[in-house]
C-alpha cells in the first residue's frame, strides 16, 4: 500500500455531525447542525427555517428550484469541507461544527457556480 493512497481522518474524540446546507451558483446559503436523529419532521423545520433566508442571502429570493441531492459522490471522503477541516485542531463536537461553519462561511461564489455547472 502507498501513502500517497492514504486519505488521514479527522478524528477528536469520537461522535460525529450530520449537517444540512445549501447552495447556488451565487454562493453558500445557511448551514445548518442537526442534533439527534433526523426525521421528516426534523428535516421540513430545517427547510422552512433556512431554506428563504438562504435564498435571500443568495440574493436568489424570489428565483430558485430546489433541488435535494443525495448522490454519494458529493459525500465522499474527499469532499471539499472534508479537506478544508484538517488544518483546524478539532478536540471537540464543538470545535468541528466551528471549524465547518467557518470553512462553509469561506467558499466563494466561483466554487459553487463550478460545482453547479458539473451538475447535469
Amino acid at each position: 500500500m502507498e501513502l500517497k493512497n492514504l486519505l488521514p481522518t479527522v478524528k477528536y474524540g469520537g461522535g460525529s455531525v450530520m449537517v444540512w446546507g445549501c447552495m447556488s451558483a451565487q454562493g453558500v446559503g445557511n448551514v445548518h447542525f442537526i442534533d439527534g436523529i433526523m426525521n421528516q419532521y426534523i428535516y421540513l423545520n430545517i427547510l422552512k427555517t433556512n431554506l428563504a433566508a438562504s435564498a435571500e442571502k443568495m440574493g436568489i429570493k424570489d428565483d430558485f428550484i430546489f433541488t435535494q441531492d443525495n448522490d454519494p459522490k458529493h459525500t465522499t471522503k474527499k469532499d471539499y469541507l472534508d479537506r478544508k477541516i484538517r488544518n483546524h485542531n478539532i478536540s471537540s463536537k464543538e470545535t468541528l461544527k466551528k471549524a465547518l461553519e467557518e470553512e462553509w462561511n469561506k467558499i466563494t461564489a466561483e466554487t459553487t457556480r463550478h460545482l453547479v455547472d458539473s451538475m447535469s
